[in-house]
């Protein structure tokens, strides 16, 4: 099980991978009317289902999921109804409608006209942050089949009838007809369309207000329709330029085809890039043909030079032979400049993102780190990787996507080589980004894992506690600080109890270039760090560094700054600066009473119960029943300053073992009081 967990108000909807080839870039199928497939049961969807004799215009798949993720949706109830609402680029009749429940149950499937006046790009909130429902989609049925069942395979509807629907909005749909199932197949990776997300959903049970939402959750839903008017071309992708420090002219490519009605006019006849410079005039470039035919190939071309700090915005348009035009919606990127006294290039792609504090802005003096947000400016490419950078610091969740981790390997790849320090904070990117398994897995030589980043291997979602207390390495440069005093993640703290997977890590122990340099509970490795004299410098933590927490759930910024502060000393970076702030934060840190949640809990045998106080005082701690009463007496007697660990064996004063159930543990010290439940399970 994929551990992403999307909250619908208050219903969790699990992502559960299913196995399938990628679909493709293009988000729309064309099917001659020759050539058509019946529905596949195996995923992919292949084709249209069968001929209809129609012998007008050609049929068209339309879609707006990309293949590429295939996810299926859980947490659903009866009565759950999902559809898809659809715009056809040309004047159309609805042949049919496709849909992809990927486990077995009862629905009840539809095709309908869509309701008049809506704004589908304005009129639903998304439904994980929405709680006002939009207007009811669905008007006239087209046609309906109550009561089908699936094994978990394509259906298909036949509309027979075959609707004019011009060029207006449709929709084709199915209700749950049993609570859980069957779950729809779904792409969660689709950023959201310039129109509007195509997914609706309505939730009759629970789930918070009732009603119509939107949802990112690309339920896979599409409609084969017969085009009798002629549309432009289909530009079915083409380059996002990413930010960049570059300032010489950008290449470009976009694949474009035609569907001609009548289809021996399917011809792309021109195809353009326009552009301007900070919202200047347009100007235009014409693109070249460099692979495939005018009916469906390849066309590139160059953006000119651009200054630093300008912002160019460039779009795609194309005509095909009856001179019907199409244009991409607008893309732009952003000509940024690197400090030239940088020695560090943080990159954020986690999409989590932080808790309202950025340790490394706290820590590392502006003028020597340049930030990188890969969600906003897109990846780094060469220009950026190979600025110059001393170091690197990438946080990432799981390292996927075009904006990701692991799809910049190569260029890391080669900063390393070149003597660089790379620091990676990730909880799911092996399994997530590099496709290992969600559990104990192996690295081999050859894989980028393995020669680069020096893991071994490990188990992919370890942790399955709400919290994680890591230990460090005593007398480790980075982690020594944090060997009697343990930092806490906290990753999925908005969704609750039991969502934190973060894993654990296999090192070569022979390898004496590699070390462990934090623990969790129990001693497994969860963060490690590698150094090749003369080489490069890698520190791989198996969580979330911006997910650090206090046991009372805010944000933990002093170990995230010790943490940061000590990593980029043993980097080299600005080492003298940067101590001085580490200092004064252990100081901040051991003047504090401070009492720690025990560890574990709940507790199955003894536990560790941990406190602080920031100078020599008389400390006591007890523990209570529920009642009140007092069960044993820890400790009663003058301690130093600093941190003191004590167990607790779950026995009572004269040693006997008390039973399962809630208890209460009590520090007084100086003038301060604090107190904590624990659980202890028999």
């Amino acid at each position: 099980m994929r551990k992403r967990v999307f909250m619908f108000a208050s219903l969790s909807l699990i992502l559960i991978l299913v196995a399938g080839a990628a679909f493709g870039a293009s988000t729309k199928v064309l099917l001659s009317p020759k050539s058509r497939e019946g529905p596949s049961d195996a995923f992919p969807f292949k084709g249209g289902g069968p001929g209809h004799g129609i012998t007008l215009g050609a049929d068209y798949l339309l879609g707006y999921d990309t293949g590429a993720e295939a996810s299926v949706l859980g947490g659903l109830h009866d009565g759950d109804t999902m559809l898809v609402w659809f715009q056809s680029p040309a004047a159309c009749t609805l042949l049919e409608i496709h849909l992809y429940p990927g486990t077995a149950g009862d629905y009840d499937v539809f095709a309908a006209d869509a309701g008049d006046g809506i704004d589908w790009l304005n009129d639903y909130e998304e439904y994980h942050s929405g709680s006002t429902p939009g207007p009811r989609p669905i008007d006239a049925m087209f046609a309906e089949d109550p009561g089908r069942t699936t094994a978990g395979a394509w259906d298909t509807l036949d509309v027979a009838s075959r609707p004019d629907v011009g060029t207006n909005v449709f929709v084709g749909g199915w209700v749950l007809r049993s609570d859980g199932v069957p779950n729809p197949v779904i792409d969660a990776s689709i950023s959201r369309p310039p129109e509007g997300y195509h997914t609706l959903m309505e939730r009759p049970v629970g789930g918070g207000p009732r009603g119509w939402y939107s949802s990112y959750h690309h339920v896979y839903i599409r409609a084969l329709v017969s085009l009798y008017e002629n549309p432009g071309p289909f530009i079915d992708s083409y380059t996002r330029l990413p930010d960049t420090y570059t300032l010489t002219g950008r290449y470009l490519e976009a694949y474009a085809w035609d569907i001609g009605v009548p289809l021996d006019s399917s011809l792309v006849g021109a195809m353009d890039l326009v552009y301007d410079v900070n919202g200047g005039a347009e100007d235009t470039v014409a693109l070249t043909l460099i692979s495939g035919t005018p009916a469906a190939g390849t066309w590139a071309g160059y953006l000119p030079p651009a200054s630093a700090g300008d912002t160019v915005n460039y779009y795609i348009s194309g005509v095909d032979v009856q001179g019907v035009g199409t244009v991409t919606g607008p893309s732009s990127y952003v000509i940024r400049a690197g400090q030239p006294t940088a020695e560090l290039l943080f990159v954020n792609d986690d999409y989590y993102g932080f808790n309202g504090y950025d340790p490394v802005d706290a820590v590392v003096p502006d003028s020597i780190y340049d930030f990188w947000d890969a969600g906003s400016y897109g990846l780094p490419d060469a220009s950026v990787i190979n600025f110059g950078y001393k170091a690197m610091l990438w946080n990432t969740w799981d390292g996927t996507g075009s904006n990701g981790f692991v799809a910049d390997t190569a260029l890391i790849a080669g900063f390393l080589d070149n003597g660089g320090a790379l620091w990676v904070s990730s909880m799911d990117m092996p399994a997530g980004g590099f496709h290992y398994s969600w559990g104990a897995y192996t690295t081999q030589p050859g894989e980028w894992l393995h020669d680069h980043m020096h893991l071994m291997g490990g188990v992919d979602d370890y942790a399955a506690d709400t919290i994680s207390v890591y230990f460090g390495e005593p007398l480790d440069p980075i982690t020594g600080d944090f060997a009697d005093w343990p930092i806490t993640s906290y990753p999925y703290s908005w969704a609750g109890a039991g969502y934190n997977y973060a894993g654990v890590c296999d090192i070569d122990e022979n390898d004496l270039n590699v070390s462990a340099i934090f623990y969790d509970v129990g001693d497994p490795i969860s963060g490690y760090k590698y150094d090749l004299p003369g080489s490069y410098k890698i520190v791989f933590l198996y969580w979330p560094f911006n997910e650090l927490v206090n046991l009372d759930g805010s944000v933990d910024t002093t170990s995230q700054d010790i943490l940061v502060a000590n990593t980029m000393i043993w980097f080299g970076v600005d080492p003298v600066g940067i101590a001085e702030k580490v200092k004064d934060r252990l100081k901040s840190r051991s003047n504090r009473y401070l009492l720690w949640q025990n560890w574990p809990n709940p507790a199955k045998g003894p536990t560790t119960i941990s406190f602080n106080v920031p100078e020599p005082t008389r400390a006591t701690l007890r523990v209570y029943d529920i009642a009140g009463r007092v069960v044993n007496t820890l400790m009663d007697d003058h301690v130093s300053a600093g941190r003191h660990n004590l167990n607790w064996n779950g026995t009572d004063k004269f040693g006997q073992e008390v039973p399962s159930g809630v208890y209460i543990y009590r520090l007084s010290a100086g003038k301060h009081n604090m107190a904590r439940k624990m659980v202890l399970v028999r």
